[in-house]
């Protein structure tokens, strides 16, 4: 429950969320404004911007803040396009000898301000450009609750975000959660190594005060230095079934870190020895292929009587 009663703030950014890039083109379907607002007929990234956005934030127990370079262009341009009422915009402050050194660190030149801006009050920050450096300090300099939730910019606001999104605020201004809302795990991806992307162990994000299934606790204590400030964050929905499988996974004292690796492991070796299976049976099927393997019989056996 949000101590002044107050409800949490949401801070959006425009170019990720709503607008999402990245990736080709083609991909991204367009949608039509009507009446299309003023003022944006040069802009032609405008048109993906989904109208169902805006009956799904609104639909958020916050109050939505435009935390964007648009500013309060968002109000002319973003808000009509998807349904939206003019809503507050944070002004961003003047350069300063701190930017420089908040970029040496590598925290976002957001963070500050959005901190600033809030003055305690807790508040969801949804960016594309989002890091663990943000979390951390975000989790040091605010007093109260905070999700910073990090969007794929590739694919904008998804079902999944909104879910996250839903259940931290419920949680937050001490209403159950809907029960359309499936429970949310949170796991950081930390890049790749060797090409193929490195899991660790999951968290409740920096400030946020949900109490995880007992199977998560080791986990959930864990040192926030210990994560790479380059690491991303990996949603995802878990059914009741699935939460049962876990702890039963995780009853023999087995961090759930383990048991996730180990489940994406035995998927991986089970796809590989199906796809092996179906090679054997082609081969086996192949004139071709069993006369060659009849003639390499038979120089083995050359071998073997010489």
């Amino acid at each position: 429950m949000t101590g002044s009663g107050q409800r949490p703030l949401l801070f959006l950014d425009v170019d990720g969320p709503l607008i999402p890039f990245g990736a080709a083109p083609q991909q991204y379907p367009t949608y039509q404004a009507s009446p299309e607002p003023q003022g944006t007929g040069s802009n032609p990234l405008l048109a993906r911007i989904n109208p169902k956005h805006g009956p799904r934030l609104a639909a958020l127990p916050c109050d939505l803040v435009w935390a964007t370079t648009w500013m309060a262009d968002a109000n002319e341009c973003i808000a009509p396009r998807i349904g939206l009422p003019k809503l507050k915009v944070v002004i961003w402050p003047e350069p300063s000898d701190t930017d420089k050194q908040d970029e040496r660190n590598r925290l976002h030149w957001k963070t500050r301000a959005l901190v600033d801006w809030a003055a305690g009050r807790s508040f969801a920050w949804v960016d594309d450009e989002i890091t663990n450096t943000d979390r951390t300090w975000v989790s040091a300099h605010h007093r109260g609750h905070a999700l910073l939730h990090r969007v794929d910019p590739r694919q904008g606001l998804t079902d999944c975000d909104y879910a996250a999104l839903n259940e931290w605020l419920q949680r937050i201004i001490g209403a159950p959660p809907s029960l359309s809302s499936p429970s949310i795990l949170y796991f950081a991806l930390e890049g790749s190594r060797d090409g193929r992307p490195h899991f660790t162990a999951p968290r409740p994000l920096p400030g946020e005060t949900r109490t995880p299934p007992p199977w998560t606790q080791p986990e959930a204590q864990r040192d926030p230095s210990s994560y790479s400030e380059d690491m991303g964050m990996l949603t995802v929905q878990i059914d009741t079934e699935t939460e049962e499988a876990l702890a039963e996974l995780t009853s023999d004292g087995r961090s759930l870190a383990d048991v996730v690796r180990d489940a994406i492991r035995q998927a991986a070796w089970r796809r590989q020895e199906q796809q092996a299976r179906r090679d054997a049976e082609r081969l086996a099927g192949d004139p071709a292929d069993r006369a060659e393997t009849q003639a390499i019989m038979h120089d083995m056996d050359d071998l073997r009587a010489w």
